[in-house]
């Protein structure tokens, strides 16, 4: 196996107990592996519960360089618990903000996370929220997954550029 999609495949085939084989089988390697977070998300997605957690485990120290974007990571956060989705993004937490470029990568990330959770990626983006918010869906986006006092700072940090940001009647 010489990559994730490769893994992905393999794993999409097997049932839980082959997959506890081949997981085991590959464990050191997996690091190499896996190369993207799309590969990442492939492989999780086909792993029960406590598999994901050893296919985590084994690329933990990677993941700051796997995940490249916030599709990307929203997409892994997708396939794991809530312990998991912590320990992934403490792994990724000083490269947040250059993983979360575009308001539509936040909105994909923050959709799959609990509300702790989204607090500390709310916390590493929202210096950037005013230049990434371009109009009113973006902002509606965004604002849909917040806490009450996230949404206030993030009204704090645009109110300056709402008629920018709200063009039209039909934004509003």
């Amino acid at each position: 196996i010489k990559d994730g999609v490769q893994l992905g495949d393999a794993l999409r085939y097997l049932n839980e107990t082959q997959c506890d084989v081949l997981l085991a089988a590959v464990q050191n390697k997996l690091s190499d592996i896996i190369k993207d977070g799309w590969q990442l998300g492939d492989a999780l997605k086909n792993l029960n519960e406590t598999q994901r957690g050893v296919l985590l485990a084994a690329v933990e120290s990677k993941l700051s360089d796997i995940i490249n974007n916030g599709e990307q990571l929203g997409d892994a956060l997708s396939y794991l618990n809530e312990t998991q989705c912590g320990v992934l993004l403490a792994a990724v937490q000083g490269k947040l903000s250059d993983i979360i470029k575009e308001c539509e990568e936040l909105c994909l990330a923050l959709r799959y996370l609990n509300e702790t959770q989204r607090g500390v990626l709310f916390a590493a983006v929202q210096n950037k929220l005013s230049d990434m918010i371009k109009d009113a869906a973006q902002l509606g986006c965004v604002l849909r997954y917040l806490n009450e006092t996230q949404r206030g700072v993030l009204f704090a940090a645009v109110q300056g550029k709402l008629s920018d940001i709200i063009k039209d009647g039909v934004q509003l």
